[in-house]
């Protein structure tokens, strides 16, 4: 059995980047992923800042931009709008998570496709994680499995939270400034959403 430094379960934008983070500083990493694709599913957009680029160090090719941004509107209930200006990107999700993805590969991590986690165990200072299909050993584990939790799950460390559903289209044809509007009530989006 192979021993890693660091196991991460999710290849989200969260566990790529923790992964190629880690694959930076010399960790021999591996990212368990429970899709068969990396991107897919779509589970939200994504949106990064400038700042947060840099301090990623992060340089992305202009492929995975769907648009650049001077800030986000926060439309409220009360139809308040509060305005935060701070220069950023809207990203093609599922085309930055493969480019994450080949980026972190390159700097020496491994990602594995279609590996749920289904056991997680502490034994003798190292990480037992289980997938249906194997088994590996690791001295640190990052959940990066978003709202699923699964080492929360699986270990009975928290309750499992409240959730909100929430939907997102992908809309042709639409009238953009330069910056990127949040509803948060439907009734509050314009017309024809």
């Amino acid at each position: 059995m192979v021993q890693y430094d660091l196991i991460i379960i999710g290849a989200g934008p969260a566990g790529l980047s923790a992964a190629l983070q880690g694959s930076r500083l010399g960790l021999k990493v591996l990212v368990l992923e429970e899709h068969k694709a990396i991107g897919e599913p779509m589970h939200c957009g994504e949106v990064i800042s400038a700042c947060g680029l840099s301090r990623l160090q992060m340089e992305i090719p202009s492929e995975v931009i769907s648009r650049r941004i001077k800030g986000i509107r926060c439309n409220f209930p009360n139809g308040r709008i509060i305005t935060f200006y701070e220069e950023g990107v809207v990203l093609e999700k599922a085309k930055f998570e493969q480019w994450l993805a080949k980026e972190t590969v390159k700097q020496g991590a491994q990602i594995l496709l279609s590996e749920r986690v289904t056991g997680l165990k502490l034994k003798n200072s190292s990480w037992k994680i289980a997938t249906r299909t194997s088994s590996f050993d690791s001295r640190i584990v990052i959940d990066a499995s978003g709202v699923a939790s699964v080492a929360s799950r699986i270990l009975g460390l928290n309750k499992e939270p409240k959730k909100i559903l929430g939907v997102q289209y992908l809309i042709d044809n639409l009238k953009l400034d330069d910056h990127l509007d949040f509803y948060f009530l439907p009734e509050l989006a314009p017309s024809g959403y």
